[in-house]
């Protein structure tokens, strides 16, 4: 089904996500997108959380916490991936790269499930 995603290391699922939402929504929509992602208070509670219990959070874990967020509530599907994407890559550079919690496999099978989630 993601057969798109096979070759594809986190990094470059991270960019495709990016590049494709641009190309589908806008630039402006996507730099709002992104700002939501960097600024959250409940996302980075996720991430203080991850880092204080040194658990790397689900992809299931992610897309419950962007629900709880207003924005996203009633934003499309794609947006709410494009986000756990995002989310994903800011978690990996705030967390992962110093803790070590997943390997570069283990972060692309949590993008692939956020996609999965939707069926996109």
């Amino acid at each position: 089904m993601y057969n798109i995603f096979e070759d594809m290391s986190f990094d470059e699922i991270v960019g495709f996500t990016i590049e494709k939402y641009i190309n589908e929504k806008g630039r402006d929509k996507f730099l709002k997108l992104y700002q939501k992602v960097m600024t959250s208070n409940k996302l980075s509670g996720l991430i203080s959380s991850s880092r204080f219990k040194a658990i790397p959070p689900s992809a299931n874990d992610v897309m419950y916490c962007l629900n709880e967020i207003r924005y996203f509530i009633f934003s499309s599907n794609f947006t709410q991936v494009c986000a756990a994407v995002l989310f994903l890559k800011r978690w990996d550079e705030e967390v992962n790269q110093s803790l070590f919690l997943l390997t570069d496999a283990q972060l692309k099978q949590r993008a692939i499930s956020c996609y999965a989630t939707y069926n996109i």
